[in-house]
Formats: C-alpha cells, structure tokens, sequence
C-alpha cells in the first residue's frame, strides 16, 4: 500500500540513498597526556604521534611540586619547553628549559618521564627505538649532562664509554677556555629496545656493544 502521507523530510528516499564512500584520512594524528606521581611531585607528559611517519614528540606539559612550591608550564617557544621525540631507531632530546623549575631536582626525572613515554607510544606501533641522542650546549655541562643522562638510564639505556671519554676531554678543554660546552652524545643504548627492533638479532652482537655504568652525580 502506498504511503501518500507528507514528507517533508524525505526520509522514505533513505530506502534508495546510495552513500558515497568515504577518504582515507590525508594525516592521522594522535595526542594524549600522561600523569606521573612521583614523591611529591606530579609531571603531566603531552605526547603528539604521528601516525603516517610513525613518529612522535613529547612535552613535559606541566611540573608541580608540592613541598617546594616549583610549577613548570610548557610555553610556545622552544625556549619554553622540555621536549623529546622518537623515529623507528632513535630517542632524541630535542629542548630543555626548565625555566622557574631549574635547580629544584626535577630534571632527571622529567627526561624520565618523557623518554618513558615516548617507548610506550611507540611500542603500540610496534617500533622500539634503541639509540638516544642529546645535543649539549650550557654553560652548565654538568648538571645537564647528569640529568640526561639519568633520564636515558631510567629507561634502560646506557652511556657509551668512548664517548663519555671523549665528553671529558671536550669538557676539560672548553672549562681551560671559559665557554660552552658544544657536545653531541648519539651513542646511549637500549639492549633490551635493540632485541625488540631487531629480534633475529645474533645475542654476540648485543652483548659486544660498549657501554659502561656511570656512577653520575644526581
């Protein structure tokens, strides 16, 4: 029976709609944050992925400390910012600014935080980043290179014996000299990372890597 009533809708045309099919996503994003407590200290960890190029960056978002009163609130600026990004073989220590928050003994523990981050992201995309990286450029060469140093070590990674040999001899050089310290370290590794991106991998190989344990200052 024919349905003569109104339709000023035109939902009876739904019985013959053909739907048009939908594009792939042109880039696919992801951005979450991640809340750690540690003692009195709360580090909340931006992270944006993307998906297409299998890569992402993580900002420490805020730092709040509870006993000392220290905040920290990532800016627009890279000079605002506590940041660090990951690709299929690579960690990378992009900027660290801690800003009011500096001296306060937090900054090991936000590149923790933001490495530990970037290794779960990736992880979910199947890729396991084995090497880290740090550019070194203060005036203050110790307390930076003790804080990232720490941060790679809280994930696993371990420093390279040569180029902490190395590290030293620049650093003793540029203190003769009064100027900063202009060092690249690319050489910390993950072992238990490196079995996981490459897990055919004979285990001599990973057991003839050079590293060595550091007893750094915090």
């Amino acid at each position: 029976m024919e349905d003569n009533r109104r339709d000023d809708c035109n939902v009876k045309a739904f019985a013959n709609y053909k739907p048009k099919p939908l594009n792939d996503a042109v880039k696919q994003f992801v951005t979450v944050f991640y809340t750690f407590k540690d003692r009195n200290d709360k580090f909340k960890i931006k992270y944006t992925g993307d998906l297409n190029k299998n890569s992402g960056t993580a900002y420490v978002y805020r730092i709040k400390n509870s006993h000392i009163h220290a905040t920290f609130k990532t800016g627009t600026s890279p000079t605002e910012q506590i940041s660090a990004s990951w690709n299929k073989m690579d960690i990378n220590i992009n900027n660290v600014y801690l800003l009011n928050a500096a001296g306060k003994g937090l900054c090991s523990r936000a590149i923790g935080y933001l490495i530990k981050v970037l290794l779960l992201e990736s992880a979910k995309l199947n890729h396991f980043p084995y090497m880290g990286h740090v550019h070194v450029f203060t005036s203050n060469p110790c307390a930076a290179i003790n804080c990232y140093a720490h941060g790679f070590m809280m994930n696993g990674f371990q420093p390279n014996s040569e180029e902490i040999r190395k590290f030293i001899e620049h650093y003793e050089k540029k203190k003769k000299e009064d100027t900063h310290v202009d060092f690249r370290f690319i050489k910390f590794i993950s072992r238990s990372q490196m079995a996981k991106h490459q897990p055919n991998i004979k285990k001599r190989r990973i057991d003839n890597i050079t590293t060595v344990q550091l007893k750094l200052k915090y």
